[in-house]
């Protein structure tokens, strides 16, 4: 491992942003239209700059 390369920090709000997505996609299918609305928040928030 070389020390003078640094890892780029883990996208984690975009991570969760994309599957909160997915998962709003899988509980619109699943016919919860409320669920899916609440995860579609999440993904917005986390899309959003941090508080």
């Amino acid at each position: 491992m070389r020390s003078d390369i640094e890892a780029a920090p883990f996208p984690t709000r975009e991570y969760i942003g994309a599957m909160a997505l997915e998962m709003a996609r899988m509980a619109r299918d699943d016919g919860d239209g409320r669920l899916a609305a609440m995860l579609e928040q999440v993904a917005q928030v986390a899309g959003a700059p941090p508080a």
